[in-house]
């Protein structure tokens, strides 16, 4: 145990680092923080923008997810506040419930994902949106509030949180409100992730090419997801296993993939959720609408809209064209698609569903895997 100076402050730690090594640890926290907000910020911005992001209650949840990933990396830029005051205690609270709400709403976008393209009507999400705020953003915000009882807030190295000690209770806390909850979301993710893709990769063996090849667009983002949760919380996983164990033998580099890897959660997000053709190119049609995008033919972007005659020309599918690659992507709702016969080696009540209705990523259940 070491008896350091930081902000100002004595301070007894039970990491036996320097003043200068705790600062590095902020120091990645506060940079990669600025990202994650900005990441955030990006996808919160896209929503508000577009009302076609607006209309899709899977791009609703992303957004609070990302608005829960802000929150996070905002506590981090509180610095290291003196241990056991109230800007400690708040913003041990905070980062407590952000970063848990973030993994609960990821939990509840899988849930929304898996019931759209499985087309459980019955079980339409959007009929469930107050449960679901509640669950996602009530619960974690509870919770947090729950370590107040035992005084267990104050320091944690650089910054606050759920103390150091005494170590029999910091670490009930630790895991029972935050890290048993995350690996229980992870597996949950994955299973339904595991489970929605199957069902994806056996529809695309009867779809048709350009189904099939969008089926497989969306399954490689169904994989992606849950993978997000494991790489940011691996280490930070690990690093409180090791406490346990080895209490007095503290590991720096540990430390440092922890924070890099948490602190990355609101930018992977970002990049994994806002990075679509749905997001892309409603943002191409605004900076084209504003003439920052020019329209030459050979080099930059074309850009159509179909005169059908019968729609204004917000309401027409504007088709985008790559210079000579003619590489065309529907961006609205197309019209209605005749149901697709359901062949009959097809046994499952899911599949039927599925096959009962148009396979295209425009519909209503793989639009929500494109977000």
């Amino acid at each position: 145990m070491e008896d350091v100076t930081w902000g100002g402050e004595r301070r007894l730690l039970e990491y036996d680092f320097s003043d200068r090594k705790l600062g590095v640890l902020l120091a990645i926290a506060v940079t990669e923080s600025v990202v994650s907000f900005l990441g955030g910020l990006f996808i919160v911005t896209s929503f508000l923008k577009f009302d076609s992001l607006r209309s899709k209650f899977a791009f609703e949840q992303v957004a609070n997810m990302a608005l829960a990933d802000m929150g996070s990396c905002v506590t981090y830029f509180f610095g290291s506040p003196r241990d056991r005051s109230v800007l400690c205690n708040v913003q041990a609270v905070l980062q407590q419930a952000f970063e848990l709400t973030s993994v609960l709403w990821a939990t509840a976008i899988a849930s929304t994902l898996s019931l759209a393209i499985r087309r459980r009507e019955s079980l339409d999400p959007r009929k469930l949106r107050t449960r679901i705020y509640v669950y996602a953003w009530g619960a974690p915000f509870v919770v947090s509030l729950l370590p107040l009882s035992t005084s267990s807030y104050g320091s944690a190295g650089a910054w606050c949180w759920i103390r150091n000690k005494p170590r029999a209770s910091s670490h009930a806390w630790r895991f029972t409100i935050f890290y048993a909850p995350i690996w229980l979301a992870i597996i949950y993710n994955g299973v339904v992730y595991a489970q929605s893709a199957a069902l994806l990769r056996r529809l695309s063996t009867i779809a048709g090419d350009d189904a099939a090849a969008k089926l497989k667009v969306a399954i490689a983002r169904l994989v992606k997801y849950p993978l997000i949760l494991v790489v940011c919380w691996f280490f930070p996983t690990v690093n409180r296993i090791q406490q346990i164990v080895q209490p007095r033998r503290p590991i720096f580099s540990l430390y440092v993939l922890t924070v890099l890897s948490r602190s990355a959660l609101g930018a992977l997000n970002a990049l994994a959720f806002g990075n679509t053709e749905v997001v892309k190119n409603e943002w191409l049609r605004a900076l084209e609408r504003a003439g920052i995008v020019d329209t030459l033919e050979d080099d930059a972007l074309v850009w159509s809209f179909p005169d059908d005659g019968k729609h204004d020309i917000a309401d027409r599918n504007p088709v985008v064209e790559l210079g000579k690659d003619a590489c065309s992507i529907e961006l609205s709702a197309r019209p209605q698609q005749q149901p697709a016969s359901v062949p009959r080696h097809l046994e499952t009540e899911d599949e039927r569903r599925m096959t009962a209705g148009s396979i295209d990523e425009d519909d209503d259940g793989l639009d929500q895997v494109e977000l």
